[in-house]
């Protein structure tokens, strides 16, 4: 759905459908070494990206999660940091607004919580790391599912 004052003819729409296994692997990005985006990867395999989050070289492409080469913990919450923001950006940009009313990712603190089992877990923040059953109520609960879900607007207890 085209949001208004955008027209098909001002719009390109692209589907773009990739189902990748990145579980125990590596990054997994050499399907991008041989297309538009092959100069824009470090030595890691990563996607370069500017403070927009779009990649480096590129007005219109973004790159958001495990794949940028920003120097953060590789999670789902910052995945969806990023991708909040370069919605944000992207929608600027088809406003036609101007390049200095891009927003800028700022890094967070480096926090993780592992469970350990049903009641336990490990808390790593960035100021302490502690284990227990304090840090595995708050994960083990149900593992953020319902906070993500309510954050998509969905009943958080129908898990």
């Amino acid at each position: 759905m085209l949001q208004a004052g955008l027209s098909r003819q001002s719009v390109t729409l692209i589907q773009i459908i990739l189902n990748s296994n990145c579980i125990g692997k590596g990054l997994g990005s050499s399907w991008l070494t041989d297309g538009i985006l092959q100069d824009c990867l470090n030595e890691r395999g990563q996607l370069m990206v500017d403070e927009h989050l779009r990649v480096a070289g590129k007005k219109n492409i973004f790159a958001i999660g495990d794949i940028t080469d920003i120097r953060e913990m590789k999670q789902g919450y910052i995945a969806h940091k990023h991708a909040l923001l370069a919605a944000k950006n992207l929608k600027l940009l088809l406003e036609g607004r101007s390049e200095s009313e891009l927003y800028r990712y700022k890094q967070g603190s480096a926090n993780a919580i592992v469970s350990l089992g049903r009641k336990q877990a490990v808390a790593q923040l960035p100021y302490l790391t502690t284990v227990g059953y304090i840090p595995g109520y708050i994960k083990s609960k149900d593992l953020f599912v319902g906070k993500t879900r309510k954050e998509l607007g969905l009943d958080p207890s129908s898990v």
